[in-house]
């Protein structure tokens, strides 16, 4: 009887699956990372429209900064987000048929991708405006507008 010769098959796959591996980490690893950065950019976009279109609806400036400011902030209240958020809301247009800007700056959390981000920082940046109603009754007062100074952490 003759034996059937071992084929080494296996080991050749075994090498590839071993070698293949650390590239399909890495790659997940880079899309959970890109798709973190798209998420926080569709956050603080959606929260600077709302602050602005809130602030629009108020009467006072010093009622629609405080407003702008409630909401922007109640909306980007997650770890996961931004480690620093800075909020600016622009009065000075403020009045009927004005308008109201907010703009937010993140600099994004990079929580549960640590081992492998480790000193990458990203800053994002967004600006929304909102038109104040031509025919709204508005509180003359005197208005208040804050600029953004530079965050801490800013690259």
């Amino acid at each position: 009887m003759r034996r059937r010769p071992q084929s080494d098959r296996g080991a050749i796959e075994t090498l590839g699956l071993v070698l293949m591996t650390p590239v399909m980490m890495a790659a997940a690893v880079v899309l959970i990372w890109i798709s973190r950065q798209v998420d926080t950019q569709a956050q603080i976009h959606t929260a600077a429209e709302a602050a602005a279109q809130a602030a629009a609806l108020q009467r006072t400036a010093p009622a629609a900064g405080a407003r702008a400011q409630a909401i922007a902030t109640e909306m980007l209240d997650r770890e996961d987000l931004c480690i620093e958020v800075d909020i600016a809301v622009d009065l000075e247009g403020f009045g009927p048929g004005g308008q109201v800007s907010v703009e937010i700056r993140c600099l994004v959390s990079t929580s549960g991708l640590q081992p492998v981000t480790s000193n990458t920082r990203t800053l994002l940046s967004v600006r929304a405006t909102a038109g104040v109603d031509p025919f709204k009754q508005v509180e003359a007062q005197q208005v208040e507008s804050r600029s953004l100074e530079p965050m801490r952490g800013e690259l």
